[in-house]
């Protein structure tokens, strides 16, 4: 295995998979997609497998998680993944569940409401979110949003965003001009931008 997030083509896809939080040693499905080749791709170690560090490699890919149908209790808890992880839900109509947190949600907040509450689905309306992994928060305020109240919790080891599928992330100019779509600055890990704090950056997922 080689790289991180992008893994040159002759790394093993199942094990890519797991290294970037999409599976699990349990295994299950995941989506691959074909990419340019890329001069450099960097090591590291993320959910318990270490990848390999190489220069330049023609052709590359990224992995995905396959998306997963929730229920309006489903909550990121049973979503694998450090942070930055994506996982793409699909939501039925009209969730009530209950959420802790505004903008980022404790982990087990009902990703569903979560999304109607950050005014990423209508109330009413079925559809598919992405939901993404991070850390955890030293505080979750309470707040009243599209029509849901969530409630105030203090520290939690783990959290999660909501955006739109193919969506672009709004930014307030916090790194602008890094070149990365994260609010980390220059060399940061994670693709965070779903936070809200990168401006000009972050173009559409």
């Amino acid at each position: 295995l080689w790289g991180t997030g992008v893994y040159s083509d002759d790394s093993s896809v199942c094990t890519a998979a797991i290294h970037a939080g999409v599976l699990t040693s349990a295994g299950g499905q995941a989506v691959v997609t074909i990419a340019a080749g890329q001069d450099a791709y960097p090591s590291s170690t993320q959910n318990g497998v270490s990848s390999s560090q190489w220069g330049s490699w023609g052709r590359s890919f990224t992995v995905a998680a396959a998306g997963t149908a929730a229920t309006c209790s489903t909550n990121a808890q049973g979503l694998a993944g450090d942070p930055g992880t994506h996982h793409t839900v699909t939501c039925p109509a009209s969730c009530s569940g209950s959420v802790w947190g505004t903008g980022a949600y404790s982990d087990d907040s009902s990703v569903c409401t979560a999304a109607i509450h950050a005014g990423v689905l209508a109330a009413g309306a079925a559809g598919s979110i992405v939901v993404t992994i991070a850390p955890g928060q030293e505080a979750y305020p309470a707040s009243t949003q599209n029509g849901v109240a969530s409630s105030q919790w203090g520290s939690w080891g783990r959290s999660f965003l909501v955006g739109p599928v193919g969506g672009s992330c709004s930014d307030t100019c916090a790194t602008a001009g890094d070149g990365e779509c994260d609010d980390g600055g220059p060399g940061a890990l994670y693709d965070l931008c779903t936070l809200g704090s990168d401006c000009g950056d972050c173009g559409p997922r």
